[in-house]
């Protein structure tokens, strides 16, 4: 009964600011220029924005291995493994056969565990 007023609770709130013409608050300078902090590449005519964060990665010291598919939709191919290599600097990559994209594991089993025990046993 408790998550039914929080539901209502939380909903009345934005439309009771409304209601007595609350302005939103100001943002931070940081947050009015976060994207001249950063780059663009092109993929499929979007220009696809990312932000350089070596020195916010706290994980560079784990070795860490992306098993990916070259028709990946959500993460394109050369462009994001250039990123991420780039972001977390001890990483290697696999790329499986070109008819897997964003699911390897489901798509191509076989492959996935024959990339993932590659790496397993490089070490």
């Amino acid at each position: 009964m408790r998550e039914w007023w929080l539901l209502v609770g939380l909903l009345c709130i934005p439309l009771l600011a409304v209601y007595l013409h609350i302005p939103p608050p100001q943002l931070s300078p940081a947050l009015l220029t976060w994207r001249s902090a950063g780059a663009f590449f092109t993929f499929r005519s979007n220009n696809i924005f990312y932000r350089d964060m070596e020195t916010l990665w706290p994980w560079n010291c784990a070795t860490v291995h992306m098993i990916c598919g070259p028709l990946d939709p959500v993460n394109p191919h050369p462009q994001f493994i250039f990123l991420y290599q780039k972001l977390v600097q001890r990483s290697t990559v696999s790329v499986l056969d070109e008819h897997i994209s964003h699911y390897p594991q489901l798509e191509d089993p076989a492959g996935f565990l024959t990339a993932y025990f590659s790496f397993i046993n490089a070490f």
